[in-house]
């Protein structure tokens, strides 16, 4: 890295101490912290992020509330997110040329083991091989190389990822530059108080407890006893002051439950700070396609998302709902998630690989013709409430799959989305009945912005992107990357 660069990086670090200090001694002044902040940016997105979080309750309510946790934990959380995830990462990755090289992911997903005390309902991840974990130094390189790139945010998945946090303790710690969000069943935390302890002593590790509603659909969807277990390890993280989150999987049973603003109430008040919202997904052993969402409880999550964030001390995001802020789908290109085995897959859900960081490179896969193809289709729809491949452009991952031959890397998930081929089919103009004049009526100037910018995305190489080449040029990489008109 230029000397430039890491002197910028010093002393953002300075400012992020700096502040964090100021805002945990004088939470009055947060107003004037924050006012502070945008004169050291003149990023748009940045400082309309800052109005946005002074001018709402919730966020200025929930910030002041981060600034009371751990100190540890609060100072490396800020210092990892802004200065190594953030700043670093552009400094490594503004300036790439996406087309002989695509940034580096902002976010890797790595699932250090597959084995799991639980056997979920639906569970994504259960159809993988649970005989082999990944070793501690190929845990170790993944986090090397991809620290090289510019990538400092770290997502623990598996499997149930807190059965390595002992073993992996001295990488966490080698690597405390970087940030990782770990989601949990909770119950190894609450029965191994060490498992625990030594997740907190790090600081660098921010669980995510997976809950599924209340206890009748917690117990129901992950078995009895779970969802006072879950509750147990969040009353420890908050009498130790912890950052912590939880996980929600939204079906059509609970949607009752996750739509009902009460329920947020209840995780502010033992202590969590953000949530996560996936939509169930039916790709696995023993899953139930009936229990997808259906488009108008989507819908009616897209404000329940937005008032909980505007007016509560609590960050919910919607992992299909928030994708209009990210230009749709971010499978292979703002992340991607390694395997116990080292597959380099594009997305949680799409189980299928074409390289092995055994025999390859993180960069060298993440620059993959496979990749590279499912950049090409993005936006996949010019709805971007329907960003997903499988469930809601699945057409788009039929082809890449007929094209590219990638290897399952589960052995039956994608199979299953094939076999459900017509389910997906009417699943996805069902909800795009509703969704899609929905987008137009919230969303209306994207297509503009789009227009004007001659891309979806900053770095470009995507689907408007590549419309907007010339003619020739569409030829030739739609010729190299197997792409059909």
């Amino acid at each position: 890295m230029a000397l430039l660069d890491q002197l910028k990086i010093a002393y953002s670090e300075h400012l992020v101490k700096k502040y964090v200090k100021r805002a945990r001694e004088s939470p009055e002044e947060i107003d004037a912290i924050f006012k502070d902040l945008k004169k050291y940016s003149n990023n748009e997105s940045f400082s309309n992020l800052i109005d946005w979080i002074t001018e709402n309750p919730g966020p200025r309510e929930l910030f002041k509330r981060i600034f009371e946790r751990d100190e540890k934990q609060v100072y490396m959380f800020f210092e990892n997110l802004i200065v190594h995830s953030g700043l670093e990462w552009l400094l490594k990755n503004s300036k790439i040329d996406s087309e002989k090289e695509f940034p580096a992911p902002f976010n890797l997903l790595i699932s250090p083991t597959m084995r799991c005390n639980l056997q979920c309902e639906g569970c994504y991840a259960i159809s993988y091989d649970r005989s082999t974990d990944m070793s501690k130094e190929f845990f170790d390189s993944i986090l090397t190389q991809g620290e090289e790139m510019g990538i400092h945010f770290y997502t623990l998945l598996g499997g149930e990822p807190s059965l390595k946090i002992k073993e992996f303790a001295d990488v966490f710690e080698k690597h405390n530059k970087s940030i990782f969000q770990m989601f949990t069943n909770a119950t190894v935390m609450n029965r191994d108080d060490e498992t625990l302890e030594t997740l907190l002593e790090l600081g660098n590790i921010i669980p995510v407890l997976s809950v599924d509603g209340r206890k009748e659909h917690t117990d129901k969807m992950r078995g009895p006893g779970v969802y006072e277990e879950v509750i147990s390890v969040a009353e420890k993280l908050k009498e130790r002051k912890s950052l912590y989150g939880i996980s929600l999987v939204l079906t059509r049973e609970d949607f009752e439950v996750l739509s009902d603003l009460s329920f947020y109430d209840e995780w502010i008040d033992r202590g969590a700070l953000f949530g996560w919202i996936f939509l169930y997904m039916p790709i696995s052993r023993g899953s139930h396609p009936e229990l997808m969402p259906t488009g108008e409880q989507r819908k009616e999550m897209y404000y329940v998302i937005h008032e909980v964030r505007k007016n509560k001390p609590f960050f919910l995001m919607d992992f299909w709902n928030d994708a209009p802020a990210v230009n749709g789908c971010i499978a292979a290109r703002r992340y991607a998630h390694v395997t116990n085995e080292g597959y380099l897959e594009p997305c949680i859900f799409v189980h299928q690989a074409v390289d092995n960081l055994h025999e390859k490179s993180l960069k060298e896969a993440w620059n993959s013709d496979f990749f590279n193809a499912i950049r090409l289709h993005q936006p996949h729809t010019d709805n971007l409430l329907q960003p997903c491949m499988i469930i809601g452009n699945p057409k788009v991952l039929r082809k890449i799959d007929e094209v590219y031959k990638p290897k399952s890397t589960d052995g039956y998930s994608v199979n299953r989305v094939f076999k459900l081929k017509d389910f997906f089919d009417n699943y996805s103009k069902n909800v795009a009945q509703v969704l899609d004049p929905f987008f137009k009526e919230k969303y209306s100037d994207v297509y503009k912005k789009w227009e004007e910018k001659g891309t979806a995305h900053t770095e470009g190489f995507d689907r408007i992107w590549l419309e907007h080449l010339p003619e020739d040029k569409q030829k030739e990489i739609k010729k190299k990357y197997k792409l059909s008109d």
